[in-house]
């Protein structure tokens, strides 16, 4: 069953259809492989950025996923890169030019540079991969954002898939320029 339903990229099981093979997958112990399986399910498998960057710095960003469900996502879905302040109220985020449609089952990376904005305040931030509802009316509602599998990455208030923290500080290595727009580089 289960490679038949990798094979046709099974997105849902109709639990009224025949409930012997249900029954059948059940006591054989597939029923909850296929379930957590059903549709596409995205994990964080590493993100790799610099930790410290400069108020116009450059921050670099490679990101590993794994989708281990049987589909991938179907309808049209924005992804953006988030750097959101500790207080919860600055937040800086850049839309990738990505389609997440695209990410079959298998490993998916990316890479991506942001220029910090140059007058951006000094501290902490989270970065985040925030994959918010394609539609305008349900963009902000966390409830429709895509989650990742991963415990103690999602951030149930936002929607925000956070990746870690980082530290802007004047006292970061690398290069600086002027501009005051979180932008992709």
């Amino acid at each position: 069953a289960l490679q038949e339903m990798a094979l046709i990229h099974f997105t849902a099981i109709n639990e009224a259809y025949h409930k012997g093979i249900l029954r059948e997958w059940k006591d054989g112990g597939c029923y909850e492989e296929i379930t957590n399986r059903m549709g596409y399910r995205l994990s964080l498998t590493s993100a790799d950025f610099n930790e410290q960057v400069k108020p116009g710095g450059i921050l670099n960003l490679t990101v590993n996923l794994i989708n281990s469900g049987f589909a991938s996502i179907i309808n049209e879905r924005p992804i953006y890169v988030v750097l959101a302040a500790q207080d919860g109220i600055l937040r800086h985020e850049v839309k990738l030019n990505i389609d997440p449609r695209t990410w079959e089952p298998g490993t998916t990376t990316f890479t991506a540079k942001f220029h910090i904005p140059s007058n951006a305040d000094e501290g902490e931030y989270q970065l985040a991969l925030w994959l918010p509802d394609g539609y305008k009316s349900l963009r902000d509602n966390p409830l429709y954002a895509i989650q990742f599998a991963n415990e103690n990455i999602w951030d149930e208030a936002t929607g925000f898939n956070v990746l870690g923290n980082v530290t802007v500080t004047e006292s970061a290595g690398g290069e600086s320029e002027r501009g005051n727009e979180f932008i992709l580089k």
